[in-house]
Formats: C-alpha cells, sequence, structure tokens
C-alpha cells in the first residue's frame, strides 16, 4: 500500500514527512492534552522552525517585566499578555508577533516579543504600566524596553539563543499554570506544500537524496547525533539544496514546485 510523502517549502527549511494509510494510524479521538509544566522538545524545534523562516519580518525587540510585585499564576500572567496585545492591535492594526516568556532569577515572568513595526516608546510603557496596574512609578520607567532588529540574522541568533538558556525557562516552584511558553500572529508563516502519493520506491528516492545530503552537513558541523526513523525530518537550511537538487534529478512532478521567493 503506498504512503503520501508531504513536502513542506519554507524560505530556509524543508521538512519531509510520510503520512501513513488510514487502515494504519492510531487513533487519537481520546487523546487529551495535559498541562504544560516545561518547555517541550517538540515546542522547541516548532519555535526555531518558526523563527527562523519568518527572519524577514521582524524590526523591533519588545521586552516586558513585571515590578516587585508580580503575579505567581500563569493564567493571570496571560491575562495580561492577552491585553496588552489586544491594545497593540488597536494602536498598530497590521502589527504581527511573536512572543516568548522567560523567568528572571527573582522568579518574575518577562516576555519577550518580536513585532514587525515600530511602537512609540512612551505608549509602550504607560500600556504595559496600565495593564499590570502596576502602581509604582519606577516601573513605568524601567519596565519596558525596545531594541531595533539589526538584520534577520540578529533575529534568528536571538531567538536561538533563547533556546539554549535553559535555566531562564525553569519554572520556578511557587509559580503555577504555566501555558504556552511562545506563541505568534496566525497566517505569517509561508510554506509551499506538495504531497506526493506514489510508489514508496519515488518516495524514498526523494528522502534518500535529501538525508544523504543532511548528513554530509552534519558532519560539518561536527555533529553525529540524527538518525533517520524513517517518518520524515526537517532539513535545516535545506531550501538551498532544493533548489540546486531541482535543476538536476528531482522527479518530473517535484520540478514544477516553485519555491518561495528568497
Amino acid at each position: 500500500m503506498s504512503e503520501k510523502l508531504i513536502v513542506k517549502l519554507y524560505d530556509k527549511d524543508v521538512v519531509l514527512q510520510f503520512k501513513m494509510p488510514k487502515s494504519k494510524v492510531i487513533s487519537k479521538k481520546n487523546y487529551t492534552r495535559g498541562n504544560i509544566n516545561h518547555f517541550s522538545y517538540r515546542s522547541k524545534r516548532r519555535m526555531k522552525l518558526f523563527a527562523r523562516n519568518t527572519s524577514n519580518l521582524w524590526r523591533i525587540f519588545i521586552h516586558l517585566t513585571y515590578p516587585r510585585n508580580y503575579p505567581s499564576d500563569g493564567r493571570k500572567v496571560k491575562k495580561h499578555l492577552d491585553i496588552f496585545i489586544k491594545r497593540l492591535k488597536r494602536y498598530c492594526p497590521d502589527i504581527k508577533f511573536l512572543w516568548v516568556i522567560e523567568f528572571q532569577q527573582r522568579g518574575a515572568p518577562h516576555y519577550h516579543i518580536l513585532v514587525n513595526q515600530e511602537v512609540n516608546k512612551n505608549w509602550l510603557s504607560q500600556s504595559w504600566y496600565e495593564v499590570v496596574d502596576s502602581g509604582d512609578e519606577r516601573h513605568l520607567r524601567a519596565g519596558t524596553t525596545i531594541e531595533l532588529v539589526r538584520s534577520k540574522n540578529h533575529s534568528i541568533a536571538y531567538l536561538m539563543n533563547y533556546l539554549k538558556k535553559i535555566e531562564q525557562k525553569t519554572v520556578p516552584e511557587e509559580y503555577k499554570n504555566v501555558g504556552k511558553f511562545w506563541s505568534h500572529s496566525t497566517k505569517i508563516l509561508e510554506v509551499d506544500e506538495y504531497f506526493i502519493e506514489d510508489s514508496l520506491r519515488k518516495n524514498q528516492r526523494i528522502t534518500r537524496c535529501f538525508r544523504r545530503w543532511y548528513r554530509a552537513k552534519l558532519r560539518s558541523w561536527n555533529c553525529n547525533k540524527w538518525k533517520w526513523r524513517g517518518t520524515g525530518f526537517t532539513a535545516w537550511d535545506g531550501m538551498n539544496y532544493f533548489n540546486e537538487l531541482n535543476k538536476r534529478n528531482l522527479p518530473n512532478d517535484l520540478k514544477n514546485i516553485k519555491p518561495p521567493e528568497q
């Protein structure tokens, strides 16, 4: 029985996934998602893919911190963020964003937000001050900062460093109802998808090309931990290879794919 190969082309990366026939798919009808209490490996991978392939959007870093007295309930913290984002959208109707949460050494949560438009510093400070109902004039002056994104590589480097700072994603014992560690605006990650439902031989031919290239790339990074598990994988920087491969020996069906604009 044939399998379906899904090829996802992003700005920088390529994702290859095998979709099993319905008869082989395990039902998730009774699956319920548990409470989030740590920054999972899969969440890190999704954030990495999203950040790398939207890096051309971001212009400004926004940093939001809490005053001396801060909430230890994630529901209240996320409510503050939700109110702030709604204000931000009214202030800049076309704004796009990506936010992440960290915890300072004192245990206080704080947000980093990437946006695609400039934001007035006075408006930012006053809005966040009002949202958290601070009442502390020092927080009004120092509770927010704005940083210019120097280049798209700058935004990628910043978020990759974020993923490495494990200690700032360790949830304090007194902090409850953690919720999501990051999220973003909808419909900003551009992807071209192509489905191949054909013989397994053709699917193996496509994936074999990428696996060989990816293993060679990992060796150049002095990293040999990756193993092919037969269900698909993400080829970081795979679009460069795809553009080259597309000109030479990909199956004719795939040669009609137009890669995202560079």
